[in-house]
């Protein structure tokens, strides 16, 4: 595993389905066993929901608020700043900024393999792009093999 170092604003940026992720840890330099980002999730937007078969996720609110649907029990919990919430592998769910107000959040997932899927399916930018369909579609067609399954919205 190699020291990872990054100063504000730096690690590579990639955006998708409307959010904008900063990769602060990825597999390659965790020996495969953690990914973390930081995200900045802008009004409207958040993942359609999703199972992780093979990863824990957890989410640390720094700016902001988020909703968090844990699809599952049909449950609705809003995160403002300072909130944390853990998803355990296998667990359907989804995360929302339903405000006027663009929120961020610490992401990390173990093992890693969530940000391998992040990086081949966004686009590197600096800034959030608005989804579009191709993303959409290489979104779809990835995510399984990464053992992320992509549930109808809902």
């Amino acid at each position: 595993m190699d020291l990872i170092i990054h100063g504000p604003g730096e690690g590579s940026k990639v955006a998708l389905a409307g959010d904008l992720y900063r990769v602060l840890a990825d597999g390659t330099g965790t020996g495969g066993r953690l990914f973390v980002c930081h995200a900045t999730i802008p009004p409207g937007g958040g993942p359609p929901p999703h199972i992780h078969h093979r990863e824990n996720e957890a989410f640390y609110v720094l700016r902001g608020e988020l909703t968090f649907y844990v699809v599952d029990e049909n449950r609705a919990v809003k995160g403002q700043a300072g909130a944390f919430v853990h998803l355990p592998q296998g667990r359907p769910h989804r995360f929302a900024n339903e405000t006027s107000e663009t929120a961020e959040a610490l992401i990390w997932t173990t093992p890693s393999g969530f940000g391998d899927m992040l990086m081949a399916a966004g686009t590197p930018s600096e800034v959030a792009l608005p989804p579009d369909p191709q993303e959409i579609d290489r979104l779809l067609q990835l995510a399984p093999s990464f053992g992320i399954e992509m549930l109808p919205p809902g």
